[in-house]
């Protein structure tokens, strides 16, 4: 079964921004995560971290995008999948204002 998860919906940001805490579907064996940047300020660059949790409550590292400089669509995959997701960006630069969303794929 495919599940969808809207982490960070569309929304141009200027400060750095967590979003909700969303369950991954009963057995979902993988996770795949894409990162579309549409707009950026000059000098802007975007970090985007994908967090994992048994519980809701205790978060670790489950991917780690690149700091990104540009406008694109990244993607990356995980394979050992806690309960829930939440995404977390980060922006650097100079006044950053960075148009980005965050979008997961459990199978």
């Amino acid at each position: 079964m495919m599940q969808i998860l809207t982490l960070l919906p569309s929304a141009a940001r200027t400060v750095d921004t967590t979003g909700p805490t969303l369950e991954i579907a009963d057995g979902a064996q993988n996770l795949a995560v894409y990162v579309r940047v549409t707009a950026l300020s000059s000098g802007a660059s975007l970090t985007v971290t994908i967090e994992d949790s048994p519980d809701g409550v205790a978060w670790a590292t489950l991917l780690s995008f690149s700091a990104i400089t540009s406008v694109s669509t990244l993607a990356l995959r995980a394979t050992q999948l806690g309960r829930y997701v939440r995404a977390r960006g980060q922006l650097a630069g100079t006044s950053p204002s960075v148009t980005y969303s965050v979008v997961a794929v459990g199978r």
